[in-house]
């Protein structure tokens, strides 16, 4: 059961215009008024209110509960109920920082394993319930493990003071609307948390306004030199704007020993995204262990390339924004890397992915590639430059323990003699090529295809289709891409009859 407005009704209610008197209230059917002193010692009415409490994991406490505040609290201090008030809960999210949460959190504290914090008020009100909450779980919160904060940034430099108290806690989500400055310094509470191993930071965009001046070699530099903090923070997710990613990576979180990075791009103007290049290479200059890395973009905001193009001229040509080379020369240093998904995010260089494949063979141990990014404008000169078939030749060849593949292909050259194509031990299983320039998909082209990708890929056994849209120009394209498939078993099946062939006879 996730709300609390089921179990309150289980509760007396104090009705203002028969104070001190109590109306009895099940089912929204409200009994007759009576004395409750003698009620209220009894208890009775707990019976009721356990038949909920007792099966209830996670409790959510939005503001339709804020008018129970203060009653509940009085209630709550009465000897008469029961202890535990909620034996199983072990999540609560609270959504109305009031009178009510405050006693809730105060009885269930020391049980819970999860809690959500929600409040993006300023007033004086929300600040004072807020450090209660967190005064709470600070002292009595052993067991929590994850906590989750979405507050107003003067609530978050409050809330966050004494969070390192909480010495259970492992999986931290901070995030709002916007993010607050960091030249403060507000995130830095973070390396005080000793058993921290995931963190998300989750705001939708930074500030209005940037400038070039406002991105500072030297900011790149000291994140790069800063001392090994948040050691034991296994795996990071940051989503946001470009500006958020840059400004978490140079002044908030500088984490050295990451097995997973998760960036989901949040678009807002399109100059933002020009800063992710930025951020990606501090994060993997300083975590050489990295073993999984995930662009993404965020399913809010703008998803399409930008219809207003000009925006962009004054930054192409500005250093402080456009430095794709250096993210690529840091992708290629991190060679542990297993996992790489790039989907759906815009890069300044028309021949990202090819920049990409050509670092691929220091990356020996992939075993998941995605390479889909997504053009920066409509404009024709920013379109993407989609790599030959002959380009999985050398993937296949540089990471021999891929097992997943997702690229787009550009079938209109042609595809290298099968003659030409040296003995291949892939062992991938799963491919994903389509999505460049096509030409015309027919029965004629499928079997060189299917035979070319047989070749090169002999375990393949998938053959899927990633790009949607729908109508008529999808359904052929699934429906060539089940051809090929469907052939490239065909394939395999005789090759496996005839090496079966070959050990029967001998």
């Amino acid at each position: 059961m996730d709300s609390f407005l089921p179990s309150i009704r289980m509760l007396p209610t104090l009705e203002d215009n028969k104070s001190p008197e109590v109306s009895f209230v099940v089912q929204d059917i409200c009994f007759a008024p009576f004395n409750g002193h003698q009620y209220l010692c009894e208890g009775v009415f707990w019976n009721r209110f356990a038949i909920y409490s007792s099966r209830i994991r996670k409790l959510s406490l939005t503001s339709d509960t804020q008018r129970f505040g203060t009653w509940f609290a009085f209630l709550y201090e009465l000897p008469s109920r029961p202890h535990p008030l909620f034996p199983r809960l072990k999540t609560l999210v609270i959504q109305s920082s009031n009178a009510g949460s405050s006693a809730m959190l105060k009885s269930i504290a020391s049980q819970l394993d999860e809690c959500n914090i929600s409040d993006f008020e300023n007033d004086q009100e929300s600040f004072a319930y807020v450090s209660i909450a967190m005064a709470n779980l600070c002292m009595k919160a052993d067991r929590l493990r994850h906590l989750n904060l979405q507050l107003s940034p003067r609530l978050l430099h409050s809330a966050t003071e004494h969070v390192d108290k909480i010495r259970g806690l492992e999986d931290l989500t901070i995030g709002g609307s916007v993010l607050p400055s960091l030249n403060s310094g507000v995130l830095r509470f973070l390396d005080r948390i000793p058993g921290l191993k995931w963190l998300i930071v989750d705001y939708e965009c930074a500030f209005p306004e940037i400038a070039s001046t406002d991105i500072q070699p030297t900011h790149i530099q000291s994140a790069l030199q800063a001392s090994h903090e948040l050691s034991g923070l296994d795996t990071l997710t940051i989503s946001g704007d470009g500006y958020v990613q840059y400004s978490v990576a140079t002044k908030g979180v500088v984490p050295s020993g990451l097995q997973t990075l998760d960036v989901v791009f949040r678009p807002t103007d399109r100059a933002r995204v020009l800063l992710l290049p930025h951020a990606l290479r501090i994060y993997l200059e300083r975590n050489k262990n990295l073993k999984k890395l995930q662009i993404t973009r965020s399913k809010f905001g703008i998803q399409e390339p930008s219809h207003s193009p000009e925006l962009l001229d004054p930054y192409r040509t500005d250093p402080a924004f456009c430095h794709s080379q250096e993210f690529i020369s840091a992708l290629a240093q991190a060679s542990q890397l297993c996992e790489i998904k790039i989907d759906n995010i815009p890069f300044p260089k028309r021949n990202i992915i090819l920049e990409i494949c050509n670092v691929l063979p220091n990356l020996r141990n992939l075993t998941r590639l995605t390479l889909r990014p997504s053009r920066l404008t409509i404009l024709p000169n920013d379109e993407l430059q989609i790599p030959r078939p002959s380009v999985l030749e050398g993937i296949v060849k540089g990471n021999p323990l891929l097992e997943y593949l997702s690229i787009p292909i550009d079938w209109t050259h042609s595809l290298p003699p099968i003659n030409t194509i040296t003995y291949s031990s892939s062992r991938l299983s799963m491919l994903s090529i389509d999505g460049g320039p096509r030409g015309e998909f027919n029965v004629q082209r499928i079997i060189p295809i299917s035979r070319y990708l047989d070749a090169i890929f002999p375990a393949v056994t998938i053959v899927e289709t990633v790009v949607g849209g729908g109508g008529q120009d999808q359904e052929e394209e699934i429906n060539f891409w089940k051809g090929v498939q469907d052939l490239v078993r065909s394939f395999q099946d005789v090759a496996a009859r005839v090496r079966n062939s070959h050990k029967a006879h001998n």
